[in-house]
């Protein structure tokens, strides 16, 4: 037992040794390399030993815990264990790390959140204490708020791609249509809709996979707007008019098996209701998880719901689900603009297309393309 805790005590030191060196380069001038990983990973520094132990159950009760409304269950991140002595320059550049240090001879037990280490943009949870058993209960003491910083620097990044790599038309489609902003990246595109319709249809499709978003907005009248059953019923409203079937009796609803989830949040000093539930189709076959932000913009008396949803039924839907969530992340009230004279808002984009588009792979109905290919879930 005092050998393994010599052991550890001694590639704890060299590892504060090795992160000492590396930030000293860093500050010297040269530049920061990016990231590597996949989204969604997180790789734990920390010998067998501790891994094995009660601060390893803690860290994997914290960040694989369920990810929330998927049709199947999903772990919030995966966790892959890494000794020191495996350390290596790779590894450092990894997008999400935490590190374990136990030494014996610290009197504080502490947890501090790191940017930029050793890559950018990267987020390191470091952790030291004098055993293995503080620092399972500063991390047991702090899950929410470590929890939170870890999603928060996924989001971040997708926010980020999702500007960096924006189709400029799509946004300005948005802005002209309803005086808000967001950026959608390249490989969506716009579904036709009637030009009179409140309602947009942004898709980006490959294989068996589909991330949608909808923007469409309806009026404020009350602060009731904001509950499950009046969001759902406005919700189901606008996808039965738009959001077709296959056949001409199928239409996307809500799935009314499993009750959204609602909660107040705020970003960049919006405040917003958020939802999260999984859709069907009536009378079909296909389905999924959606997230769903509802905006007051209290200028123009409106609600301006931005909706995204996941269709893959061959595979795992987490990382998809956080892709749409950096884009919606996104959005942003801007100055309206009035309509004209005639009562015609000025910002319609569309140009007298289809009044709807739909789930059906190019099956030709009235004249209307279906857009979405049919498929069951598997």
């Amino acid at each position: 037992m005092k050998a393994t805790i010599k052991y550890l005590t001694l590639v704890s030191i060299l590892a504060s040794l090795l992160a000492f060196l590396s930030c000293n380069e860093n500050k010297s001038g040269s530049v920061m390399p990016g990231i590597t990983g996949k989204l969604g990973e997180i790789y734990v520094i920390i010998e067998k030993p501790l891994w094995d132990s009660e601060i390893g159950d803690t860290i994997r009760g914290i960040f694989t815990q369920a990810y929330p409304m998927l049709p199947q269950t999903e772990p919030m991140f995966k966790l892959m264990s890494v000794p020191y002595s495996s350390f290596s320059r790779a590894f450092q550049r990894h997008r999400n790390l935490i590190v374990v240090n136990v030494v014996p001879e610290d009197t504080i037990t502490k947890i501090n959140i790191l940017y930029d280490r050793w890559a950018t943009p990267q987020i390191v949870i470091n952790a030291s204490g004098h055993d293995a058993r503080s620092i399972a209960l500063k991390f047991d003491e702090q899950r929410k708020t470590l929890l939170t910083y870890m999603e928060q620097a996924e989001l971040d990044r997708q926010t980020a791609n999702a500007i960096k790599y924006e189709d400029r038309s799509l946004r300005e489609a948005v802005e002209k249509k309803f005086g808000v902003r967001i950026f959608i990246p390249q490989g969506f595109r716009k579904l036709p809709v009637s030009s009179d319709a409140n309602f947009m249809w942004f898709t980006n499709r490959n294989n068996y996979v589909d991330m949608g978003i909808f923007i469409y907005t309806f009026p404020f009248t009350s602060d009731s707007t904001f509950t499950v059953d009046y969001l759902v019923d406005k919700r189901n409203e606008f996808l039965k008019q738009y959001v077709l079937g296959d056949l001409d009796s199928s239409w996307m609803i809500t799935s009314p098996v499993v009750t959204p989830h609602l909660e107040i949040k705020s970003f960049k000093g919006q405040t917003y209701g958020e939802m999260r539930g999984l859709w069907d189709v009536e009378n079909g076959f296909m389905g999924g998880p959606f997230i769903s932000r509802s905006y007051v913009d209290n200028v123009n008396r409106r609600i301006v719901m931005v909706d995204g949803y996941v269709f893959a039924a061959r595979y795992d839907k987490r990382d998809y689900m956080r892709r749409l969530e950096g884009v919606i992340n996104t959005f942003t009230l801007t100055i309206p603009q009035a309509a004209d004279a005639t009562g015609e808002n000025k910002n319609d984009a569309g140009s007298g297309q289809t009044s709807s588009a739909s789930f059906s792979l190019l099956r030709e109905s009235n004249g209307a393309k279906k857009y979405f290919a049919t498929c069951r879930i598997g």
